[in-house]
């Protein structure tokens, strides 16, 4: 074996490594997505539509107890949560609001 310095000088940065992201819905696991860390939440939305099928403006993503928004890099999310690789998706549906005075909607 090599010295640790050889060991370092040979091993990738775990910086630059791409995220493998295992989605969790609440029924259990739907699969896995790759991200790098320049991805932003919007990018992996995507991906995840992409996926699975579930329309990025139904998807809530949350790594622990911290929620990926769409804005936020997946870089600035890993330094953030000790654990990126666990991602929990709550669909929530898109519903027309109906109110009360528009009475030729009911």
């Amino acid at each position: 074996m090599g010295s640790l310095e050889e060991h370092a000088k040979a091993a990738p940065d775990i910086k630059l490594r791409d995220l493998q992201l295992r989605i969790a819905g609440l029924g259990g696991c739907l699969g896995v997505v790759t991200a790098t860390r320049a991805m932003t939440g919007k990018d992996v939305k995507q991906q995840v539509e992409a996926a699975f099928g579930v329309p990025s403006s139904e998807q809530h993503l949350l790594c622990g107890s911290v929620t990926l928004e769409d804005a936020t890099s997946m870089g600035a999310l890993a330094e953030e949560v000790s654990d990126v690789s666990e991602v929990t998706l709550v669909r929530t549906p898109e519903v027309t609001r109906v109110h009360s005075w528009d009475k030729d909607a009911w």
